[in-house]
This record gives C-alpha cells, structure tokens and sequence, in this order.
C-alpha cells in the first residue's frame, strides 16, 4: 500500500477503490474516507471529460455531414421493457465504413475460396460488405433530450445514434464476382431501434450511395485512417477493391456497386427498414 500514500494520477480509479476496501477492512477508516472523495471527484472530473468529448465529436459529425441534407428516422425502443415512446425527427446521416471490420471477413472468405477443392471450386460463396448508417442530432437542444434517454444515449457514440445496417451482398463463384443486391434494416441487436421514417428518407439514402460508389459527391470518411483517403468513395475502392485483391483476382469495381443500388427501388428500401 505504500505507493498510495500520495495520490497518483496515472494509477486507475478502480485501484483506488479497491485500496478503499482494503484500508476499511484493516481499520484505517480516515485514510480510506479521503480516497474515496477523491476517487468521488476525479470520477466526476472523467465523465466531465468524457462528456465534452462526445459533444465535440456531435459538433464535428454535424458540419461534416450536414451539407448532405437531412433525413427523417423513427426509433423505437428494443428493449422488453419499452421506456419511451416511438420518436420520428430529422437527422443528418452518418454513412460508417469499417476497415478493420471488413479485412476480417475478406481474410475469412478469400482463405475459404483458396482451399476449395477442384471439383468445388465453382461453389458459390458469399459475404456481404456492411455499412452502419447513424443518425445525428441536428440542434445542440435534440442532441440534449437523446442524451437524456437512457436506452438512445446507450446506442449513441461520438454523438451519433446506432442502429441501421446498410449491406451488399458480393458473391463469388469460381473466377467470377458480382454483387446482386444490397438491404437496409435495423440492427436488433441495439438497445434502440432505427428504422427508415418515409419514402423521401429511402430515396435520400439511395442517392447517397449512388453518389459514393460513382465518385460524384465528395462524401467524408468518417473515422479517417492514416495514410488512407478521406473521400469515401476512394477509400472504399482502395480497401475493398484495391488492396483485397478482388480488383486483380475477380475484377470486382465501384460499378459493381451502382448496378445493385439501380436494381432496388426507394419503395423497397422503405420497405424492407
């Protein structure tokens, strides 16, 4: 116990409350009485830090995105235990690529491709390239009231609500790749559900993703990654066309991509969230 006889900064809070325990049971009431206090005011110091840390994230997000118009989501509650009401509002959308995410799938499913045997080699196999799509508060007074709300600031990160999944589906079979459709639905396993409030949203959406996979908008990526771009749309073709090799091997590219969001309707997207 004696390197807390003075407080130190870089130790965890959870050390100091376990010291707590440890001077109670031996008797020294005083000594465990003022780290408690303390770890009382450095854990409301942290999620102070924490706090502002979210907002600024929210401040960020917004004036990335908000130059591509609003949308319109429901959320509901996806809990048993159903402790707010259904709540439609507008929302700037946050289209998430993950990296990391999708190398494990690829490394899975090229590494399955390679050890089919001959005679299976025409075996169709598929995965699917996922997106999330977040919503943002678009007022600093929305961003409070979702905060407010248990099970919502549960699926909320960096300022964003989680909860809609956007995926295509890619398929390869033998030397051949295509990509026959792409879905939109919610994420059931959130504490919250969102979901897709109108046509209009669905349409958006569509167009959003036309305009990345084309190149034609200049879509931010939104957790950037050194030494890769910050355009979506090159991004995406550099990680999942480029450097999985399913350029060179299979011949997949963007086009692949605005062929299946042209065969699914805004209709059905509606639909289908």
């Amino acid at each position: 116990m004696k390197h807390l006889k003075r407080f130190n900064e870089e130790l965890n809070i959870q050390t100091y409350r376990r010291a707590v325990d440890r001077l109670t049971d031996i008797g020294h009431r005083k000594r465990a009485a003022a780290i408690k206090d303390w770890v009382g005011v450095k854990q409301k110091e942290a999620e102070e830090r924490a706090k502002a840390d979210e907002f600024n994230h929210w401040k960020d997000f917004v004036t990335k995105f908000s130059p591509f118009g609003k949308l319109k989501f429901e959320i509901t509650d996806g809990s048993k235990v159903k402790s707010f009401e259904p709540i439609t509002d507008d929302f700037y959308g946050a289209i998430v690529f993950e990296k990391d995410n999708f190398e494990d799938v690829i490394e899975d499913t090229l590494s399955y491709q390679r050890d089919l045997s001959e005679e299976n080699k025409n075996k169709v196999n598929n995965f699917w390239l996922s997106f999330f799509m977040v919503a943002l508060p678009t007022t600093e007074e929305s961003y409070n009231k979702y905060q407010s709300i248990p099970p919502i600031k549960e699926s909320m990160y960096r300022g964003g609500i989680f909860g809609l999944w956007i995926n295509f589906k890619v398929q390869i079979e033998g030397d051949e790749i295509s990509v026959p459709t792409f879905d939109i639905y919610a994420d059931d396993g959130q504490t919250t559900a969102l979901n897709i409030a109108d046509r209009s949203t669905a349409g958006k959406i569509r167009n959003l993703l036309l305009g990345i996979f084309k190149g034609t908008i200049d879509y931010p990526v939104k957790y950037p990654v050194d030494g890769y771009p910050t355009n979506m749309h090159d991004f995406l073709e550099t990680i999942v066309c480029n450097k999985s090799g399913l350029t060179s091997d299979y011949g997949l590219n963007m086009d692949h991509f605005v062929e299946a969001i042209q065969k699914v309707s805004a209709n059905s997207l509606f639909r289908q969230s």
